[in-house]
């Protein structure tokens, strides 16, 4: 995925912490995926109504396949 700053990804992770990054910048780390997601989905509306711009997250799966979720 390219590096965009209105974009957030958590990637993928068999076992271990699972992150929240922005750009190549891991900004949070989560015991759980659904940890992460939620700390992405948070952090997404924050900078949204900051930066007046819609933010992306993007999840990755298990077979690196990427879904996103947009907050404006």
């Amino acid at each position: 995925m390219t590096p965009d700053p209105s974009q957030l990804f958590v990637p993928y992770v068999a076992g271990g912490h699972w992150v929240v990054r922005r750009s190549r910048v891991v900004i949070s780390t989560h015991g759980t995926r659904d940890e992460a997601i939620l700390a992405a989905k948070e952090r997404a509306r924050d900078l949204a109504s900051r930066m007046d711009d819609p933010m992306r997250v993007h999840v990755q799966d298990e077979h690196g396949a990427w879904d996103e979720i947009s907050w404006r």
